[in-house]
């Protein structure tokens, strides 16, 4: 998940996993964990079923604004095939502000 975190964010220092009340993994419905930093930013790890049980397994980060980051596939498990290849990470990163 560190990969992940510094393929969006260019570091994975400062961030920390969310937790809830009872010292669990804060994890609502459909995801998996989320880890925040000091500077708002929020990355969202989801791991979904395609044709494999638990074969799509993304982070997607948010910056404080509520905008979209990017995008890093941690694992693919599926059945290669046409749809199978991973676009490259540049083609998942949303264009540039301003």
């Amino acid at each position: 998940m560190l990969a992940g975190l510094e393929e969006i964010y260019g570091t994975s220092d400062g961030f920390t996993m969310k937790l809830d009340e009872n010292g669990a993994v804060y994890a609502p419905e459909g995801i998996t964990s989320v880890l925040t930093d000091e500077n708002g930013n929020a990355a969202f790890e989801v791991t979904t079923d395609g044709y494999s049980s638990g074969g799509i397994h993304v982070l997607v980060g948010m910056d404080a604004s509520g905008s979209v980051s990017g995008v890093s596939v941690l694992s693919l498990g599926e059945t290669p095939g046409p749809g199978t290849p991973v676009p490259p990470p540049q083609a998942l990163r949303p264009p540039p502000k301003g």
